[in-house]
């Protein structure tokens, strides 16, 4: 019983592969922290999902941070216009969609290709979480980010 205990202390990583693994069978646990990279280095193209009632599954999206938007709703709001423009091409050559706006105030928006706006409060349950490799998001019921890692 020593050794096993010695072993097993000694590889921590087998021990937290097997407590993820067994959390990972609950799905609300899992739906509520996600590892992907940090904002800074964030890429436009990557994949979300989304918890909501009618959609549970992963999307390919453009991610536009909260650093190339004006301050100005007027000003972000031409902006957004501006780059859908530009990106929509790309975007629909390569299968993509949908549009997540981390605003500066932390909330999101969403947005398709058609430029209809999904209405998050109505669409999602309680909470969103954007997949960012080495980040874990986590936003409150009113959709802003709460925590970001």
């Amino acid at each position: 019983m020593k050794n096993y205990k010695q072993n097993y202390i000694h590889k921590p990583y087998l021990f937290l592969a097997i407590l993820f693994s067994l959390l990972s069978c609950q799905k609300e646990v899992v739906s509520k922290v996600t590892f992907e990279r940090k904002l800074s280095g964030i890429k436009p193209e990557t994949e979300f999902r989304l918890d909501s009632l009618r959609n549970d599954k992963w999307q390919k999206c453009y991610i536009i941070p909260p650093y190339q938007q004006y301050n100005s709703a007027l000003n972000r709001i031409k902006l957004r216009k501006h780059d859908l423009n530009k990106i929509k091409e790309n975007a629909i050559s390569d299968g993509i969609n949908t549009f997540v706006f981390i605003n500066n105030d932390g909330s999101i928006s969403i947005e398709t290709v058609s430029r209809s706006i999904i209405d998050i409060q109505d669409t999602l349950l309680d909470s969103i979480f954007l997949f960012y490799p080495t980040t874990i998001m986590k936003m409150d019921s009113k959709r802003k980010i709460i925590d970001i890692k």
